[in-house]
């Protein structure tokens, strides 16, 4: 599958079917046993950051080189783009600056991507972009507790946990 000026980035399941993103493009793998079939998908962009790449119900939500997109299993679409359209092509807007996402996590229907200095969660159901005021070092969705938890200046953090600064508070 991976050449060299196109290496393979991350495998990813998604409605019961296996897909591999490389750098520009977007592979379904046809056959689940040796030798594996590649089939490029025609008109998907790939990706550079294999850590935004995520499997929802809704689709597989990543960051490309022009923004946060999603591939429903036909087609890839940036993500409620006209509201990131300033920080998604390099400039600022309001109180957040220029933005590539670097990891991701999903859960709750919202989308959660970072760059480390700042966090944007995307409800994937609403189509609707908000601040967590927040960069974080790493996520993680706790799928049994139903919450996610990050790392942000050393602290391991429940995010956006009621009743606490900024909505966060550090575990205990």
């Amino acid at each position: 599958l991976s050449e060299n000026d196109d290496p393979t980035q991350i495998p990813i399941v998604w409605n019961e079917r296996l897909y591999c993103f490389t750098t520009s493009s977007l592979y379904t793998i046809l056959t689940t046993d040796p030798p594996f079939v590649p089939h490029k998908i025609a008109g998907v962009p790939g990706t550079t950051f294999p850590h935004t790449v995520t499997s929802t119900p809704f689709g597989i939500p990543y960051q490309a080189s022009d923004g946060i997109r999603i591939f429903d299993g036909a087609r890839s679409q940036l993500a409620a783009f006209e509201a990131l359209f300033p920080i998604l092509q390099g400039e600022s807007a309001e109180n957040l600056s220029s933005f590539v996402g670097t990891f991701a996590a999903y859960g709750n229907d919202e989308y959660i991507i970072s760059d480390e200095s700042q966090t944007l969660a995307l409800n994937i159901r609403r189509g609707t972009w908000r601040d967590l005021g927040i960069g974080l070092n790493a996520l993680f969705y706790d799928e049994a507790g139903k919450r996610f938890l990050a790392s942000s200046g050393g602290e391991l953090l429940e995010l956006e946990k009621v009743g606490t600064l900024r909505d966060k508070a550090a575990l205990t």
